[in-house]
């Protein structure tokens, strides 16, 4: 199998995807050699149209990157800080809570960034704020530690329920 699947949508050229797609449905779950799924690039590089796509063919939100990051689509978009892909992941029912590599969430990685709207929405649709990392640090922990003091304060008293 060629990298076409992966290129297409790290690029988000949906022509090419739904042409590859509908030759072969069963690419949508393979994994390029570098452990990331097609979902996992169209997700961090913010490609809404190519997730939907993928999506459609029944690519999974909850697929397991096969690398040291072990992180889920949900958690790749976070990290390209897109607030738009986690809705898009979230409604198609992904894990809210799955932690990756170092016990990272969605939530705490949203705090990391500084990403108020991300962080709201996260809480909203039922993201545990009293998940610590590995290292023992909760979402209110990074955002007070990174100096997002507007996300610190929302979080305080979600904590303390």
């Amino acid at each position: 199998m060629s990298d076409d699947i992966f290129t297409a949508a790290q690029n988000g050229d949906t022509v090419k995807l739904r042409l590859l797609l509908e030759a072969n449905p069963s690419q949508v779950g393979t994994y390029h050699s570098d452990g990331w799924t097609a979902l996992h690039l169209a997700a961090h590089f913010g490609h809404l149209e190519a997730a939907e796509l993928l999506l459609s063919f029944g690519a999974d939100s909850d697929a397991r990157s096969k690398n040291s990051f072990a992180n889920t689509p949900l958690h790749a978009a976070v990290a390209g800080n897109r607030t738009e892909m986690v809705e898009l992941l979230v409604a198609d029912g992904c894990d809210i809570n799955a932690r990756q590599h170092g016990g990272w969430t969605a939530l705490q990685g949203a705090a990391h960034h500084g990403n108020l709207r991300m962080v709201k929405f996260l809480l909203r649709n039922g993201a545990n704020i009293k998940i610590s990392k590995d290292d023992g640090l909760t979402a209110f922990d990074i955002a007070k530690e990174k100096g997002h003091d507007d996300i610190a304060e929302l979080l305080r008293p979600e904590l303390m329920r």
